[in-house]
C-alpha cells in the first residue's frame, strides 16, 4: 500500500542526512532541526485511521500558508502521469540527466489534510523529456477520490524533512467547468475530421496526407512508426502510431480504438485537433470531440420530454 500514517520514527535526523543531503542552501543544523520539529509534530497527531472524504479537502489557500507553493497540475485518471521536465528540473532533485535515467527515484509526499504520506517512484522519461510517476498512482487517485481535472498543488512543506520531501494539496474541479478544452489550453486550431463508419469499427483512422504533413512535426513521415501523443478534455493521454498507408493517406493506430470506445464515438461525430498552448514536446497535441455533446444533449432532451409525456398521460388517465 502506498499510503502510510505519519510516524515519529519514520525518518530520524540521522537517517535523513544519510539517505538525503540537506536542502540546497540550508545548513545541516537547520535540516536536523526541521526533522526534529517534524517528529515532534508527528507525536501530536491522532494515530487513529484518517477520514479522507470530500468534506476534508481544504478550499481556503490560507490553510497552506506555512507551505511554499511550487506548481500545480490537473489530475489525470491514468495509471502513470507525466509532468514537463522543465517543471520537474526546477523543483524535484536529481531527476534530470542529459541522457535520461533508467533508475527511478523516490519522492515523499505529505498529504497533510489526511495526515498520510506517500512514497512515489519517479523517473526521467527521456523519450518525451518528461518526469513520470510510475508507482502507486491508481491507489493514490482512489484514496482521495480524485476526478479528471481536479487541481493537485505541489508545495514545499514546513518543516521540510529532506530534499525529497514535498506536500500535496487538492482542489475540486468546479461543477460548472466546461467539458471542452479551454481557450488558455488551446494553441492554434489544426483541423477537424468527421468520423466514418470504418473509423469506429477498426483500430485506425485514416487522415489525408496534406493534413498530416502540414500539421505534424515532420514534413515527410517514413513508413516506420512515429508515435504522437494526444491529450483529451479529461486530461487523458492517447498514444497513436502514425504510419503511411499509401500515397494519399496516413493511418493513426494503437490507441485509436480505445479512444473510440472511451468517447463512444459514432459515425458523423466530429473531432478537432489543436496545438496545445504549452506542449510537453514537439509531438504533443490536443484532441476534442466537438459535436458528440450536441447529439447527447438532444438525446437527453428527447428522453426528458418522453418521460414528461408519459407522466402527463398517467395523470390524465
Amino acid at each position: 500500500m502506498g499510503a502510510k500514517r505519519f510516524s515519529p520514527t519514520k525518518l530520524t535526523s540521522d537517517q535523513i542526512n544519510t539517505k538525503y543531503p540537506p536542502p540546497s542552501g540550508y545548513p545541516s543544523e537547520l535540516a536536523n532541526q526541521q526533522a526534529q520539529t517534524g517528529a515532534a509534530l508527528n507525536n501530536s497527531y491522532d494515530q487513529s485511521d484518517s477520514d479522507t472524504d470530500d468534506d476534508n479537502w481544504p478550499e481556503d489557500a490560507s490553510l497552506w500558508a506555512d507551505d511554499f507553493f511550487l506548481f500545480q497540475r490537473e489530475s489525470s485518471l491514468q495509471q502513470q502521469t507525466r509532468h514537463s521536465m522543465e517543471l520537474a528540473a526546477a523543483h524535484f532533485p536529481t531527476l534530470y540527466t542529459s541522457g535520461g535515467s533508467e533508475d527511478p527515484d523516490t519522492l515523499q509526499f505529505s498529504v497533510e489534510v489526511a495526515e498520510e504520506e506517500w512514497y512515489m517512484s519517479v523517473i526521467h522519461y527521456h523519450e518525451e523529456d518528461a518526469c513520470m510517476f510510475i508507482r502507486h498512482r491508481p491507489p493514490f487517485v482512489k484514496q482521495y477520490s480524485l476526478e479528471a481535472r481536479d487541481i493537485i498543488r505541489f508545495l514545499q512543506p514546513s518543516p521540510c524533512l529532506h530534499t525529497h520531501h514535498f506536500a500535496i494539496a487538492f482542489t475540486r474541479r468546479q461543477e460548472n467547468s466546461s467539458d471542452q478544452i479551454t481557450k488558455s489550453e488551446r494553441g492554434s486550431f489544426m483541423f477537424q475530421l468527421k468520423v466514418s463508419t470504418g473509423d469506429v469499427c477498426y483500430n485506425r483512422i485514416f487522415i489525408h496526407r496534406e493534413k498530416v504533413t502540414s500539421h505534424f512535426p515532420t514534413n515527410q513521415i517514413p513508413r516506420k512508426t512515429k508515435i504522437v501523443r494526444f491529450t483529451d478534455v479529461q486530461n487523458k493521454d492517447w498514444y497513436m502510431d502514425v504510419k503511411r498507408y499509401n500515397s494519399g493517406f496516413y493511418g493513426f493506430v494503437t490507441d485509436w480504438l480505445r479512444f473510440v470506445r472511451e468517447w463512444n464515438l459514432r459515425p458523423t461525430d466530429v473531432i478537432q485537433f489543436y496545438n496545445p498552448a504549452k506542449p510537453s514536446h514537439s509531438k504533443h497535441f490536443l484532441v476534442e470531440v466537438r459535436e458528440k455533446s450536441i447529439r447527447l444533449i438532444r438525446r437527453n432532451l428527447a428522453a426528458k420530454n418522453t418521460r414528461k409525456t408519459v407522466s402527463n398521460t398517467s395523470v390524465e388517465g
